[in-house]
């Protein structure tokens, strides 16, 4: 099994203004890389310029453009649009209401299954509240390069 770090397409970011793999300062938008390793996504973040981010991302000889990137931050951002509408969504249902549309999921997994399950999208609402959508089941809808 391999330990080879990737990278994918988290979104833009305002919050700040430094890449924070060469240093840069002042850049009207900064690239949120999500850290793979191993195949899964760790849920840390880098912040980087376009052009580093393309650099981050180029594999085994495979060229990466800043604009190509640009491009998937943007398609991320609509990612996490569609997230926040689901969160929008899905948040004010109470457990009975989930229970309830899930009638058949308890029936065959049981009450407590269920309840499991009501605590992970919980859990999954909470993180696309706090713009976090990596450990979602949206982060695989997150562009490749």
């Amino acid at each position: 099994m391999s330990n080879e770090v990737s990278y994918r397409v988290h979104g833009t970011t305002d919050d700040t203004d430094t890449c924070e793999v060469c240093g840069k300062v002042e850049l009207r938008s900064v690239i949120m890389l999500a850290v793979i390793e191993a195949g899964e996504e760790t849920g840390e973040l880098i912040y980087a310029g376009s052009a580093c981010a393309a650099r981050k991302l180029a594999k085994r000889g495979k060229r990466v453009t800043a604009s190509r990137v640009r491009d998937a931050s943007a398609a991320a951002a609509r990612v996490m649009v569609r997230a926040q509408e689901f969160a929008d969504e899905m948040a004010p249902l109470a457990f009975n209401a989930y229970l309830k549309a899930n009638w058949t999921y308890a029936q065959n997994f049981g009450v407590q299954a269920a309840r499991d399950s009501y605590d992970e999208l919980q859990n999954e609402i909470k993180a696309i509240r706090s713009g976090d959508i990596v450990n979602t089941r949206f982060a695989r809808m997150l562009p490749e390069l």
